[in-house]
């Protein structure tokens, strides 16, 4: 749970970018609303989500922009659903037509993530070889489990500073930008 501090320097992040009079009263009502409103997200989550926010944003970002730098929407999870169920069915579609693939070549036909899935559900012998019926069941549902896992996983890992930039941010990074913003540096 991310204390009342941790938000209190997000948001003196986003007021020295989007500078705003308010009366102290008026900011502590504001530490608290942010404060209740990520009650849920860690430290790091906060500190990191705010510089994200920070970077990403137009205007003074509310605590959804600084929830969703950092946590995965739902609609990654029916995405991975989707993209799960097609990886599926090109691995058997090719062991049906009898053409043996491994981890390595999933990787570079499909995804890493199909890769992953694909292991975790016992990888070429569970595919080379399954009852019709029950088996196959318990094969895509544990291959399904794995590639949603695997691909939420990847979502939280693609935390991007800015549109289209590619670069990711750690944790420490994000301490050491508010720490310079703060003047502690």
């Amino acid at each position: 749970m991310a204390n009342s501090e941790t938000v209190k320097n997000a948001l003196k992040l986003f007021a020295s970018i989007w500078p705003r009079d308010m009366a102290p009263k008026a900011q502590a009502d504001q530490v608290r609303a942010y404060s209740l409103a990520l009650e849920d997200l860690t430290d790091e989550e906060v500190t990191t989500g705010a510089v994200i926010a920070a970077r990403t944003e137009r205007f003074f970002p509310p605590p959804s922009s600084i929830r969703e730098a950092v946590r995965p929407k739902t609609n990654d999870s029916i995405e991975a659903t989707a993209r799960g169920a097609r990886a599926y069915d090109r691995i058997v579609e090719r062991y049906e037509y009898g053409h043996s693939v491994g981890p390595i070549e999933i990787a570079e036909a499909i995804d890493d993530e199909a890769a992953h899935a694909f292991m975790a559900a016992g990888g070429t012998t569970a595919f080379s070889w399954c009852e019709p019926g029950r088996d196959q069941e318990f094969r895509r549902l544990r291959f399904m489990d794995a590639y949603r896992e695997a691909y939420e996983d990847g979502a939280a890992q693609r935390l991007i500073l800015g549109a289209n930039s590619g670069k990711q941010i750690s944790h420490a990074e994000a301490v050491k930008l508010l720490d310079k913003i703060k003047g502690d540096e």
